[in-house]
Parts: structure tokens; C-alpha cells; sequence
């Protein structure tokens, strides 16, 4: 399947970080015009910045209904899509323009535009190394998963599930999953798997501006909104003490866990800023959104006004339209800062709080009840948890612990301020959920474990003792800085050479470690035109597939095609959380042996044909050593040679 002459496909890895920091940068830039149309002069310029990446994330929501709305008809039509895009950025830069001959620029803090700009480019340094090396960026189940997904949004499909033929209702929350499906209509390659560049760039970006912009708020300075950043977005633990050279602990449910004293996990770190590590997974939109409410928390108790109440609410909606414990952790926030309001203004701040999110949630979870007790609730797919003791968990945090020590003491202090009712909250919110899921299981039923699993929680854990932290750094800063500013920018420059070598280390260590099929590869960079390229389906358009087993992981995350077979009938290998789909999905039990038929071709003409015509199969992808069998006779077939073996693509129907 040729792809679209208007993204062409990078030829090197070299080529993606650049491609991507262009797409990346234009969507921040569209979504802070969405902000600033919204709010115009009532924020400062630092936290309209730091709510661009949700503000982009929130109009890719309002997409996602539009294209549940019209049955899959927006997301899969790339040219309706970009059009909208563009008339959508012209009207708000129109806006803005208006706006700008009328009031004037305003007042510019460049000492505060440096100090973002910096961090920023050491972010996307350290953290978007990966992207240039990579390709894909990633490839476990999670990504794989997630990826195929979001193709099947491409593909038409109203809410993404899994790459199984049949009727399968969603499962998982899809706004990550539209967000990828968005970007890969403007990202070089048009895949979901070029998608996750630029989506990497976005989750960085947004972290360091969310976390500066909080920060500031938070200590009045920018000195805050610089420790926020730092050690909330590229500061790792003390593993350089235990090792110079790159290094990743890739699985961190073996005894490899503890090898550096809990640090340097690619996956499951308790620490917040590992979150930015490649790629950016649902969860780490989920905690923008966190930030995202936050922030908008503290901008309400300076200035109470409605609209930031409810675009708090937002937040948390759109948060849990990514994940699952961000939304927990923001709804007790909400109700936590409710009680601590003025007592005639509480009903007012919980429906537009608690109230608004749980509205925007309702999107996802209404369809999910009513699956549940139709299909008979979930089976588990969680895997087993991740427990770092407290000693690790504490080293795993580098230098942000001893800031936070004194950041608790300055914080006691000023207990009288308003502002510091927010991290208070989070505090409660985040150590009360920890200790509950430490305890008994947090949600009940099997399949809502995952949710009660503790290593959910300590990374917002750690976002608190980053936000303390960067109170003790603000005030520290701020007192060096009135004496001798010289001085306080060497501490800060002696701060940032503690906290980022283990960040450094893991980001460098990225390519060497996480290794993704060569087929795969082969595809998404060569002109050649492998067995993946011939079962892509068109634009808007979905096939269902026979493919050898092997083969069906790196199709469905390239195609978002469905598939006969897709590991749900084998034990320890189920991807379909429905206990009941057998209910509505036919012949579950015969799938395994009827995708080897096919595939194979081990049966009479007419039973093959039987067979794919029971399943609506569209193509069929057979080692070219069985491209004699008397089903392939006579058959349209095209052969594709490659590393991984020779194969026969018979097509025998359109998709």
C-alpha cells in the first residue's frame, strides 16, 4: 500500500527527532492559542503556556466526540482532518492578532523566558536522544498494543479495542489512543508509529512547562518554577554513584530491580520524572492533565472565578480518558480543596470540579458499566506488581528528598497560605490512595486490580515531594539571589549537575536496550515493500487477516488490522478482558487451529475457502514453502522475499 505523497517517510532515523520537534512545536503553539482564547489576559503568559500540550489535548478530544458522533467518520479522513486543523489554527491566530493590535504585548519576563527556554532544551536533549536512534521507538505488549489501536482509529473503527475479528467493545480509555490516531496525519511516514516522535516531544515539552509554570505559581518566583521543572522533569536518582556507564533496568520484575538501588527503571519508576523516559505511554498524558488541574487549582484561589473551576474539571476528566490513577488522585484533590474552600462557595466548587470531571469521564465509563455487566465483567490482565522499598524509593529520588525536607519545614511556615492548600491536598489525596492500596484492594472485583496496585501511586507521590522540594529550592535560591545573584545561579547550575546523570544515562542507554523486530524496521524506513506494506489497508478502510502467528504483533501495531487469531484463546495469554465474549464473537475456541488452516493450507479447496469466507477474511499471509497446496492454486498471490523468510499474499476480497 503506497503511502501518502504529503508525508513522506523519513529515509534514516536521523531524520525523526528534527520532523518531530516541527510537529510537536506547532500543536503546542495551536494549543496555546486554544488557551489564550479562552483566557486572554486573566493568566499569565508562563501558565498559558503550561496548559498548551492540554489545550492541544482537549481539541483532539472535542475531535474524538465528533468522530464517535459520525461512526469513525472524522479521525479516518486524513485530508478532512488537516483541513479542519488549519481552519481551526487561522481562525485563533486571526483571533489572537485582533487581540494583540488592541491591547498591546504586554509585559515580556525574559530572565523567566530564558530560564524555561533552557530547561526545555536540555529536556528535549536528554529525553528525545532515543528519537534518532530508534525506529520504532518502542515495541513491548503496551506499546503494541496501544499503537494498533490507535491505527484502528485510522482505519474507521468508532472506539479503538483489540486486533480481533468481531465484535469487541472498548475496553481502555481512548484519548491517548485519538491523540496518536491525530498526529500520525501530520507526522512524516503517516503511521502511529512515526506518531509517538512527536508525541514524545509534546509530553516533555508540556511536563516542563506545566511543572514551571506550577512551580512558580506555587512560590510566587521563578526560581520555584526552575527547581519544579528540574526536579520534577530531568532529575533522577543517585545510580551514577553505582555505575558510569548507559544503563536501563528494561524489566524491573526480575531481581534486577534493585541492582541500582531502585533507579534507572524503564518501566514502573517510582520516580516522576522518569515518566518523560521514551516512549510517552497513556499514563504520562494522564499526569499532564494531574498538573494541568493543579495548576488551574492555584490560579482559582487567587482569583475565583468559574471558568477555572470548571476547566479544572476538565482536567480531570480528560485525565481519566487516559489512565486511571491520575483521575482517582484528582478527584480526592478536587473534594480535598472543596472542603478547604469558603463555606459558601463548596457546591459551587464541587459541581464544577468533581462534577465536570466526572461528566467528561462519563464518556468512557458509562459504555464500560454497560459492557461489564453485559459481557460479565473483566478478567485481569494485570501483571505482577513492582515494590520498591522505602530506602530505594528514597535514593530512586536523588537530590529532590533533602530539598523536600526543607521545602516541608518552609512550607509549615507559611501554612497560612492559600497556595499551599494545594499541595496539602495532593499530599492527602496521593499518601491516603498509596496506603489504601498497600492495605486491601482499592477497587473491587477482579480487573480493577491494576488500579489498586501500589507502584500506580508512588510516581504522583513523588510529583508531591518534587513540588515541596521546589519550595525549599525557591526559598533558598531567593535568599542567595538577594544577596549576590552570581551565587545563586551557581547553586543552581551545581543543582542541575546532581540531579540529571542518571537521566542521562538511562536516555543514552535507550537504544542499545530496548530493541524492536527488524521487519518492522525494514518497513517503516526502506523503500522496499515488504509483506507488512501488502496487507495495510486503504485509508478509512479496515481488513481482516490470516497471518502466521508470529508475524501478527508487528501487523497489528503497522496496520490496526483485525485478525482471526490474536492470542485470546491460549492460557496466560489473553488480551480480551470480557469474560464473556464468547457471547458475541463466534468460534473462539476454534480460531487457533482455523488461522493455521489457513495460513498453512492444510485442508481441501473448498473447506479453505470455508473456512476464510466464516471469518469475512480479506487476505491471507503463508510461508512460500506451502505456496503448492491445493488451496493456493490458481490463486492472485504475490510473493515477498525478506531476512525473516519468503511469503504468498493472497487477496480475495477488498477490504
Amino acid at each position: 500500500m503506497p503511502r501518502s505523497a504529503a508525508l513522506v517517510t523519513p529515509s534514516t532515523p536521523a531524520d525523526v527527532p528534527l520532523q518531530a520537534i516541527l510537529v510537536a512545536l506547532a500543536f503546542i503553539l495551536l494549543g496555546y492559542l486554544i488557551v489564550d482564547a479562552f483566557f486572554n489576559r486573566t493568566l499569565s503568559a508562563a501558565t498559558k503556556w503550561g496548559l498548551a500540550v492540554p489545550g492541544f489535548i482537549f481539541y483532539v478530544f472535542v475531535l474524538m466526540l465528533v468522530h464517535m458522533a459520525t461512526r469513525g467518520g472524522l479521525l479516518s479522513e486524513g485530508d478532512l482532518v488537516r483541513g479542519l486543523t488549519a481552519l481551526t489554527a487561522l481562525a485563533l491566530a486571526v483571533l489572537k492578532v485582533v487581540r494583540l493590535r488592541k491591547e498591546g504585548l504586554g509585559s515580556r519576563t525574559y530572565g523567566q523566558i530564558l530560564i524555561v527556554g533552557v530547561l526545555l532544551f536540555v529536556a528535549l536533549l536528554v529525553w528525545t536522544y532515543p528519537l534518532g536512534h530508534s525506529v520504532p521507538l518502542h515495541f513491548t505488549p503496551d506499546t503494541k498494543r496501544h499503537v494498533g489501536m490507535a491505527h484502528q482509529l485510522l482505519n474507521g473503527d468508532t472506539t479503538p479495542s483489540i486486533g480481533l475479528v468481531g465484535d469487541i467493545p472498548n475496553y481502555y480509555p481512548w484519548l491517548y489512543h485519538a491523540v496518536v490516531a491525530f498526529l500520525s496525519h501530520f507526522t512524516p511516514g503517516g503511521l502511529p508509529l512515526f506518531a509517538l516522535a512527536p508525541l514524545q516531544v509534546m509530553a516533555v515539552s508540556g511536563c516542563i512547562l506545566l511543572l514551571f509554570a506550577l512551580g512558580r505559581s506555587l512560590s510566587d518566583n521563578a526560581w520555584g518554577g526552575f527547581a519544579a521543572a528540574l526536579f520534577g522533569g530531568l532529575t533522577g536518582g543517585f545510580a551514577y554513584f553505582l555505575t558510569t556507564e548507559p544503563t536501563l533496568v528494561l524489566n524491573p520484575r526480575t531481581s534486577a530491580l534493585l541492582e541500582y538501588w531502585g533507579d534507572l527503571l524503564f518501566v514502573r519508576s517510582y520516580n516522576f520524572a522518569f515518566s518523560n523516559l521514551a516512549p510517552a505511554f497513556p499514563r504520562d498524558l494522564s499526569y499532564l492533565f494531574l498538573l494541568a488541574q493543579l495548576l488551574l487549582a492555584v490560579e482559582g484561589l487567587r482569583q475565583w472565578r468559574s471558568r477555572t473551576l470548571i476547566l479544572q474539571g476538565v482536567a480531570i476528566g480528560l485525565a481519566g480518558l487516559c489512565g486511571g490513577e491520575a483521575f482517582l488522585v484528582g478527584m480526592a484533590v478536587a473534594g480535598l480543596l472543596t472542603v478547604m474552600a469558603d463555606r459558601g462557595r463548596r457546591v459551587r466548587t464541587f459541581l464544577f470540579t468533581a462534577g465536570v470531571g466526572v461528566a467528561i469521564y462519563a464518556f468512557w465509563i458509562v459504555p464500560l458499566i454497560v459492557g461489564y455487566f453485559r459481557l460479565g465483567g473483566f478478567r485481569s490482565l494485570a501483571a505482577t506488581p513492582v515494590d520498591l522499598p522505602v530506602w530505594a524509593t528514597i535514593f530512586s529520588w536523588g537530590i529532590t528528598t533533602p530539598f523536600a525536607i526543607y521545602g516541608a519545614f518552609r512550607l509549615i511556615a507559611r501554612k497560612r497560605s492559600k497556595t499551599s492548600r494545594v499541595i496539602l491536598a495532593l499530599l492527602i489525596a496521593t499518601s491516603t490512595l498509596l496506603i489504601v492500596s498497600a492495605l486491601v484492594e482499592l477497587l473491587p472485583g477482579q480487573g480493577f486490580d491494576t488500579l489498586g496496585r501500589r507502584h500506580r501511586y508512588w510516581p504522583i507521590l513523588s510529583l508531591t515531594v518534587v513540588l515541596i522540594g521546589a519550595m525549599g529550592a525557591a526559598d533558598l535560591l531567593s535568599r542567595l539571589s538577594s544577596r549576590k545573584r552570581l551565587y545563586a545561579y551557581g547553586v543552581g547550575l551545581v543543582i542541575v549537575l546532581a540531579a540529571i546523570p542518571s537521566t542521562v544515562l538511562a536516555s543514552l542507554a535507550y537504544p542499545d536496550e530496548v530493541l524492536a523486530p527488524p521487519l518492522l524496521k525494514r518497513t517503516m524506513l526502506e523503500d522496499e515493500t515488504t509483506v507488512l506494506d501488502a496487507i495495510r489497508p486503504p485509508e478509512g478502510r479496515t481488513c481482516v487477516v490470516a497471518v502466521p502467528d508470529w508475524l501478527r504483533v508487528a501487523a497489528f501495531a503497522y496496520t490496526g488490522n483485525r485478525f482471526i487469531d490474536y492470542n485470546v484463546t491460549r492460557g496466560g495469554r489473553a488480551y480480551v478482558r470480557w469474560k464473556l465474549i464468547g457471547r458475541q464473537v463466534p468460534y473462539l475456541r476454534r480460531r487457533v487451529a482455523d488461522n493455521e488452516l489457513l495460513t498453512l493450507g492444510e485442508a481441501a479447496p473448498g473447506r479453505w475457502l470455508q473456512t476464510a469466507e466464516k471469518y469475512g477474511v480479506n487476505i491471507v499471509v503463508a510461508p512460500a514453502a506451502v505456496a503448492d497446496k491445493p488451496p493456493f492454486a490458481d490463486r492472485d498471490s504475490r510473493f515477498y522475499s525478506g531476512p525473516e523468510g519468503d511469503w504468498i499474499v493472497i487477496r480475495l476480497s477488498p477490504c
